[in-house]
């Protein structure tokens, strides 16, 4: 049987490739607060905060409980969870809100790829993780965003080279979605030009229509999910670089 792993599944972009998912017949696991609408009878939720690291291990508790034993042929994990907040210039930041912001995007992720390597058998596995452009500049009030995503890019490339080392038949790549219509943007939006100086620059975005909804970059991640026979194993790709 074929499964998948999708967090922060219930709105944009995880909800999109939840849809997708089962489309294509996996038997998918969600985690987000909320249940997608989107789930039949075959698919297992599971609600949960990931900036709270008790939750976490909960969580990953309840993913080994319905993976462990089971005959998996194929395994895609998508991990989606994100928050841009806190923003502003650090020293205005609040120390458990950095904490909270960390453990979203990019602890829990760390702890459920080890913990699916290290616990769940399967005859092949993918790891999507899902990155910024963010990553690879500083933007000024996003030092945590900047910082995490950089951060989830490493740990793409270096569990794809330990895989490779070890001869495990698992991919690991990151995932760049480009600036969509989602919530966060809105809450980019939202922000005062004090603690985000480009925020000007996206009220543009959506004013121009710029933003890219999240069932059209869920169609382009899936151009490369569908024929991963061309992925290469630790490799980030970026929505603008594949619809050149």
């Amino acid at each position: 049987m074929k499964y998948a792993i999708v967090t922060g599944a219930s709105r944009g972009l995880g909800l999109e490739v939840t849809k997708k998912l089962i489309e294509r017949d996996y038997r998918v696991i969600t985690v987000a607060r909320n249940q997608p609408n989107v789930m039949t009878s075959n698919d297992i939720h599971i609600s949960g905060d990931l900036s709270n690291l008790d939750e976490v291990k909960r969580i990953l508790n309840q993913i080994q409980a319905e993976l462990v034993g089971k005959p998996i042929e194929e395994l895609v994990v998508v991990n989606n969870a994100g928050t841009i907040n806190p923003i502003g210039p650090v020293g205005t930041l609040n120390d458990d809100d950095i904490i909270k912001h960390m453990n979203v995007n990019i602890i829990s992720l760390m702890l459920i790829v080890n913990t699916i390597v290290k616990e769940i058998k399967c005859e092949q596995s993918l790891f999507v993780n899902i990155t910024s452009g963010a990553a690879e500049r500083s933007v000024y009030g996003w030092n945590t965003y900047c910082t995490s995503k950089a951060a989830v890019n490493m740990f793409t490339q270096t569990a794809a080279l330990e895989a490779e080392e070890r001869k495990r038949n698992e991919l690991h790549i990151a995932f760049s979605p480009g600036i969509m219509d989602t919530d966060m943007q809105g809450e980019i939006r939202s922000t005062n030009e004090e603690d985000f100086i480009e925020v000007e620059k996206f009220r543009k975005y959506k004013e121009e229509g710029q933003l890219r909804s999240p069932e059209e970059v869920a169609r382009i991640l899936f151009k490369l999910i569908d024929d991963r026979s061309k992925l290469k194993n630790g490799e980030v790709y970026r929505v603008y670089d594949l619809v050149k």
